[in-house]
């Protein structure tokens, strides 16, 4: 059989910072943690939806915000 070949796969993501498109690979690692927490809020709050509710474990009041 012949050599199989490889695929490369190149992935970009953009998030909304004050209002303009911006690649995650050019935000500040404040930023990036903000867009982590954010991200894992969304997903466990969409997992256990009417079960539980998720909050940041800094201050236990507010969700998380993306700028």
């Amino acid at each position: 059989m012949g050599k199989r070949k490889d695929i490369k796969i190149k992935t970009v993501s953009y998030v909304h910072v004050n209002g303009v498109l911006t690649n995650t690979d050019d935000l500040t690692p404040e930023q990036k943690v903000k867009l982590a927490n954010w991200i894992k809020l969304t997903w466990c709050s969409a997992l256990y939806q009417g079960k539980a509710e998720f909050f940041l474990a800094e201050d236990g009041k507010q969700q998380a915000e993306v700028e």
